[in-house]
Order: C-alpha cells, then sequence, then structure tokens
C-alpha cells in the first residue's frame, strides 16, 4: 500500500478521460483470455 499527495497537476492533452466504460466503449477492450474474468461464448455466467 502506497500514499501520496500530488504536489502539482497539468492536463497534457485536451480529450475525454481513458476511463473503463471509455475503453470498453471505444477503444473495444477486451479482457485477455488468460485473466480470472475471462468469459468465452456461452460460459459467461449472466
Amino acid at each position: 500500500l502506497f500514499l501520496g499527495e500530488v504536489l502539482a497537476a497539468e492536463t497534457l492533452k485536451e480529450g475525454p478521460a481513458l476511463t473503463y466504460e471509455y475503453y470498453k466503449a471505444v477503444k473495444h477492450g477486451k479482457t485477455h483470455k488468460n485473466a480470472t474474468t475471462f468469459y468465452a461464448g456461452a460460459d459467461r455466467p449472466a
């Protein structure tokens, strides 16, 4: 566990933040097949 304090910040580029929702919707992010959350086809829980 690491705790810290932000001393300075700046915007590097204007535009939407790369949130998980944006990543999935726009970048079509996929879960790697070896990830513990990967479900192939019909094996996916409801």
